[in-house]
């Protein structure tokens, strides 16, 4: 029996993710929700879907297995609860949520419910990161000593006017930290296999009229006096 997936979110990402759940056997792509309706109507239409306007009334009227959430990050909490409270299982875009909390709350729904949750940080599965991990888990690179990771990038003014929501800490919860660079932390901290037992770092706003941070310097330090440093900038012009 096929998964009766949904999908939340007709951006471009959502779009990815109703073409895959469509290509994949295991999978029946039966809804796709967006606020707007025409967009929801367009994607759905593609794969002989519902459309709907209100994910609310998406998860009461469908009986899902799955949905996967893409819609800005902003409201992956509020559309993630509501799904689990349906039992349904979610994949969620990253970043998981705007704040810890919610991040958290998305945890003990997802427990309360007994249904998965799972957040899209697909470089876990990239066969090189796979072997390195194995590599430095195994201990046969010898005992890690030092790590770095820098991702360095530039948006303009223009990127962070494009949605309501960029740029502001109330709404989008952080700035490169958490839009671009958290699928390098996810995968370098992975990659390390350990937790880190003291950080510290500095962040600031030099080279755009946004509330939250440009650019981000950090420093970790782990276990065995492995020392990590840590660099992300959407200063860098090309």
């Amino acid at each position: 029996m096929k998964l009766r997936h949904a999908v939340v979110g007709a951006g471009v990402i959502g779009r990815h993710h109703a073409k895959v759940a469509h290509e994949l056997e295991e999978f029946e792509l039966v809804a796709v929700a967006d606020v707007v309706e025409e967009k929801a109507k367009k994607l759905a239409g593609e794969y002989g879907a519902k459309a709907y306007s209100d994910y609310v009334e998406m998860f009461e009227r469908e009986e899902l297995d799955t949905v996967s959430v893409c819609t800005p990050h902003p409201t992956h909490h509020e559309v993630a609860v509501e799904a689990m409270r349906h039992g349904v299982n979610v994949l969620a875009e990253k970043p998981m949520a705007a704040t810890v909390s919610q991040c958290l709350e998305m945890i003990r729904e997802a427990r309360r419910r007994g249904v998965k949750l799972g957040v899209v940080f697909q470089y876990r599965f990239e066969p090189h990161l796979r072997r390195a991990r194995e590599l430095i888990a195994s201990g046969e690179l010898g005992e890690l000593y030092r790590a770095l990771l820098r991702y360095v990038t530039y948006r303009d003014m223009a990127y962070y006017g494009s949605a309501p929501w960029r740029g502001k800490w109330g709404r989008e919860g952080g700035g490169v930290l958490i839009t671009q660079a958290v699928h390098f932390i996810d995968a370098f901290t992975w990659l390390i296999v350990t937790m880190p037992v003291e950080i510290f770092a500095y962040a600031g706003t030099l080279g755009h009229d946004i509330e939250v941070e440009d650019i981000v310097s950090a420093g970790a330090i782990y276990g065995n006096g492995c020392q990590a440093v840590i660099q992300f900038s959407t200063l860098d012009s090309p």
